[in-house]
């Protein structure tokens, strides 16, 4: 398996918390990136990047993804 090098972004905590809770709602949901990429109409490399925490998103592909799982905005970006 090859090790993904993270990138250190200044708000390093909130995509910490959003790409932990994507995954956990989407694992709940029994949905896979897939079928997650395609309700939003982004790429799955992108849900990937995301639960990976690799990317800083767009608020509208936040808003997106929180929509696509029957959540709200503030939950996804809430530590649990």
């Amino acid at each position: 398996m090859a090790t993904v090098k993270k990138k250190v972004f200044k708000n390093q905590s909130t995509i910490d918390t959003l790409a932990s809770n994507v995954l956990h709602y989407r694992t709940q949901r029994k949905m896979t990136q897939k079928e997650l990429a395609g309700e939003c109409d982004i790429d799955v490399r992108q849900i990937q990047r995301i639960e990976y925490g690799l990317t800083d998103s767009k608020l509208s592909v936040i808003q997106s993804l929180a929509d696509a799982l029957g959540v709200s905005l503030v939950t996804l970006l809430t530590k649990r």
